[in-house]
């Protein structure tokens, strides 16, 4: 559980966003939700960027624009998205006011080390 008072914020140096961790975050989950705060002229740049999992989210209020390979997509209070991480992509504000966003980040799983069987000896190898 994360009580709104006790959620950890990031806010990116002069971009005009931050993002509030709503969900406990602990190395074996897979799965963070944020809500990230755009203000007006916020943005992350130009450039896109790409990296291992899935993204999906909610426009609550106001107005964003996400660039996914290139292509941009316009969205308004109440729109949906969700593409796969790996696809270079970006976000900004589009309005004159403030944007919010439920932020859903879908980490992919951790691999487990593989572990090497015991060498053992049968009945047969002793001879």
């Amino acid at each position: 559980m994360v009580r709104a008072d006790e959620r950890k914020t990031l806010s990116f140096w002069r971009t005009g966003i931050s993002k509030e961790l709503l969900t406990p975050f602990t190395e074996d989950s897979t799965l963070d939700i944020f809500l990230v705060v755009l203000d007006a002229g916020g943005t992350i740049g130009s450039q896109l960027f790409a990296h291992a999992g899935e993204e999906a989210g909610l426009v609550l209020e106001g107005n964003i624009a996400i660039n996914v390979e290139g292509k941009e997509h316009r969205l308004q209070a109440g729109d949906g998205f969700r593409f796969a991480s790996t696809r270079r992509h970006s976000f900004w504000n589009i309005g004159s006011g403030t944007a919010r966003v439920l932020w859903v980040n879908a980490r992919p799983k951790a691999a487990k080390p593989v572990r090497k069987a015991n060498a053992r000896t049968t009945p047969s190898s002793r001879r």
